[in-house]
């Protein structure tokens, strides 16, 4: 049935005034049946309005939720969002095009997937390793493990897709569970330290992979941490690289990644991620600052606690967004450069 809530007003402008906005807003609106306008979409980015990656999500959604929308066209500063009915099927099938990121897309989609209690299979075509996203590697072994407490994904990397071809290729399953609040309040003791480095199988002779896992693990090493990094090189259609690290605790997983990039060393590719994880390991937090604008909307659904070294834009805005669309409030609270964000 046509929503009758009244339209929610959203400021596209706030915050980190990006694709965040749009992936929550359209998250939380499936959820529960909000009709959203955003004006000023990416109003203080180079290239204003809507891109080719937001229109994916914004198609996709509109699909599951029979939605009305306007101003989903490319560039457009304003979207208006009016789901109807929503259906899940068993199975979805998404090619986003070139190197669109699939698990900025999965963020707009799993919330919803995950709150309707059904099992999905979904297949996705575009980037799994570019710029500015989460890589899957990220996804699967530090995001989808936090969420344990409401779901249970699996994940199988087919193909991988690098700037600007993308070309990449996922299998994932979701299995609903009775959701128990998301608890990260204590690390518990350290249990390992992993990572994988892949390259494209182009950059084999360069020892791309090898000498970046090499380098992060001398890094961590260095810091007294043993850590064991896989190495991968694989086909892609455009040429690429990056490593994910996660340190797995008794109760919570913190991660961090780096993104290959033309002319940098691959050894600063490795200095760069283990530089990262070491700092949120030296810290109380349970999450590193890009979970933790991740797991907001999950908080507010299922209610929980978590702790973060960092506030980011990301994760205000994802607050301010959250809190718009379900009207809760999230309670932050900060001592000794840890802040502990909680919903009841």
């Amino acid at each position: 049935m046509p929503s009758t809530k009244p339209l929610l007003h959203i400021d596209g402008s706030q915050g980190e005034a990006g694709g965040q906005i749009i992936r929550t807003a359209l998250a939380l609106s499936a959820i529960t049946n909000t009709p959203f306008t955003i004006e000023k979409i990416r109003h203080n980015r180079p290239k204003r309005g809507l891109k080719t990656q937001h229109l994916t999500c914004v198609r996709e959604l509109q699909k599951l939720t029979n939605a009305t929308v306007e101003g989903a066209t490319l560039g457009s500063e304003t979207l208006t969002f009016t789901p109807t009915q929503t259906t899940i099927p068993n199975e979805l099938t998404i090619n986003i095009g070139t190197a669109g990121s699939i698990t900025l897309l999965l963020q707009a989609l799993l919330p919803l997937i995950i709150h309707k209690q059904k099992p999905c299979t979904i297949h996705i075509k575009g980037g799994t390793n570019v710029a500015w996203s989460p890589p899957i590697d990220y996804t699967t072994n530090i995001l989808f493990p936090t969420l344990t407490n409401i779901t249970t994904i699996t994940t199988t990397i087919r193909k991988r897709g690098c700037y600007p071809k993308g070309g990449g290729h996922i299998t994932l399953t979701t299995q609903p569970k009775q959701p128990k609040p998301i608890l990260l309040t204590k690390k518990g003791n350290l249990i390992s330290i992993t990572g994988h480095s892949f390259a494209s199988n182009l950059l084999k002779t360069k020892h791309v992979a090898e000498r970046t896992a090499t380098k992060a693990k001398n890094t961590l090493t260095k810091q007294g941490h043993n850590t064991i990094i896989k190495t991968e090189y694989t086909d892609t259609e455009s040429p690429g690289s990056g490593i994910t690290l996660w340190a797995t605790y008794e109760h919570c997983i913190i991660g961090a990644d780096t993104i290959g990039e033309r002319g940098k060393p691959a050894e600063k590719i490795g200095e760069e991620a283990a530089n990262k994880l070491i700092t949120t390991i030296n810290t109380h937090a349970t999450t590193d600052p890009n979970l933790t604008d991740q797991l907001i909307p999950y908080l507010a659904l299922y209610t929980g606690t978590i702790t973060t070294p960092k506030l980011t834009n990301h994760t205000k805005t994802n607050i301010a967004i959250t809190e718009q669309f379900l009207k809760k409030k999230f309670i932050i609270k900060e001592e000794n450069e840890l802040y502990t964000i909680l919903i009841q």
